[in-house]
């Protein structure tokens, strides 16, 4: 007798590796969403009755002044009342060169200041701010199954059920013509495995990691211009 067990050791290592790449792609995520979480500064300057005072990031209210000095990041979303600078907002809009911010434009928090002294009123805070929008969004994308992930469930749904249907068919067929219980669990054992979809489990976190490498590849040659 014939023992094939590299046949159920390739199907179980097909299943586990795309169980393992779709892994890879959620701690990916993760750390992305851990870095922008970092972007922000935990404390920053702001002005009281004329003088400066250092405060966390939760204590910055509405209509509240921020003074921002050379090499120091922006704390919230605002809108520049006082002096210029250059401020490099590449994490947001991917523009490699730094963007010179005058009396009226808006600074978003996170963005560093190059080689100026601004003074910006804090417009959005907390959840309300670019960054915390972000992040929002990138944990919904990260709950949210891709399209090509919601076809892959969808063709399982199918093919799963009809792959059972016809071995159960088969072990009840080899059954009636006589060939044995043994030849006919053989028969229904090599339909399932024969036909289980492992390139479904593999190919669509795979197609995911790839795209989302492209993506990210694409994105670094726009900064680079």
């Amino acid at each position: 007798m014939n023992l094939y067990f590299e046949s159920a050791a390739i199907v179980i290592y097909f299943i586990k590796l795309g169980r393992y790449i779709d892994g890879i792609s959620k701690d990916k995520t993760k750390e992305a969403i851990q870095k922008l979480v970092k972007i922000t500064p935990n404390s920053a300057v702001i002005k009281v009755d004329g003088k400066e005072r250092e405060v966390t990031i939760d204590e910055i209210k509405k209509g509240d002044i921020v003074i921002s000095k050379p090499g120091e990041k922006i704390a919230v979303d605002g809108e520049v009342v006082l002096g210029n600078a250059y401020v490099d907002e590449s994490f947001i809009t991917g523009e490699s060169k730094p963007v010179k911010k005058e009396i009226g434009n808006k600074v978003i928090a996170g963005s560093i200041n190059y080689n100026g002294y601004i003074e910006y009123r804090a417009e959005k805070i907390g959840k309300e701010s670019t960054i915390s929008q972000i992040v929002r969004l990138v944990v919904e994308a990260a709950g949210t199954k891709a399209p090509i992930a919601k076809v892959a469930d969808k063709v399982s749904g199918i093919f799963v059920p009809a792959v059972i249907a016809i071995a159960v068919i088969t072990f009840i067929v080899y059954l009636l013509i006589g060939q044995g219980l043994p030849v006919a669990i053989i028969t229904f054992v090599t339909v399932l495995v024969v036909a289980c979809p492992c390139s479904l489990g593999l190919a669509t976190p795979l197609a995911i990691v790839v795209s989302e490498g492209l993506c990210a590849r694409k994105r670094n040659i726009s900064k680079k211009k």
